[in-house]
């Protein structure tokens, strides 16, 4: 369950609800941002929340970027996109994780790369890879073949997995809840990703 950043009520304007501002901090320069401004504009998420999507800066680090944003009052929910590597560093991810959780913040884990979950649109997670180029090898298949082009880092067209999106949410819970049931450390679930919180978070559950 996301964790809620503790504000004075807001004021509605016109009768209508203030979105709710959530911040979106990602390990990544280009991939991840490019995934989430497409999700930004995304009309079934722009109805309810504004996104505000960062990447880590140049020399800093995690626990730097956490401490730093947790101090913006305008934001109402901060999540982190983040990569476990390979090999995952147990101890490292915990000390993450503490700072995180002491300023209410929640961290979304991919392991080893936020590419498992883009895989993830495609197929269901599970299989063990060593790195990120791992990931992108199989990626890129299905890439090509939906796309006609090599995945990039890059690619300002990964908007269009939007049609995929719920695909994938499932695929990664189903993977959280069968395939890793007993694993409670995400550096113990090679491949997965919990990116799939943020976006049912973010996007209204599919009617049956």
């Amino acid at each position: 369950m996301e964790r809620r950043r503790q504000r004075l009520p807001k004021r509605v304007k016109r009768g209508l609800p203030v979105k709710r501002r959530v911040l979106v901090i990602c390990d990544g320069e280009k991939t991840e941002p490019f995934y989430f401004y497409a999700l930004k504009v995304d009309e079934r998420v722009a109805r309810k929340f504004v996104l505000d999507i960062r990447s880590i800066k140049p020399g800093a680090t995690r626990q730097q970027t956490i401490v730093r944003h947790a101090k913006d009052r305008d934001t109402d929910e901060i999540w982190c996109v983040f990569d476990t590597e390979c090999p995952a560093d147990k101890s490292a991810i915990n000390a993450i994780e503490a700072i995180a959780q002491e300023n209410r913040i929640t961290i979304c884990w991919s392991n080893p790369a936020f590419e498992v979950w883009l895989l993830s649109h495609f197929e269901r997670p599970g299989a063990v890879y060593l790195n990120c180029q791992d990931v992108m090898g199989v990626l890129n298949g299905h890439w090509r073949k939906k796309f006609g082009r090599e995945y990039s880092k890059s690619d300002r067209g990964i908007g269009q997995l939007a049609g995929l999106v719920q695909d994938a949410v499932d695929r990664c819970a189903w993977a959280d809840e069968h395939h890793h049931k007993g694993k409670p450390h995400c550096a113990d679930k090679n491949s997965s990703s919990s990116v799939y919180r943020l976006i049912q978070r973010l996007l209204p559950k599919p009617t049956a």
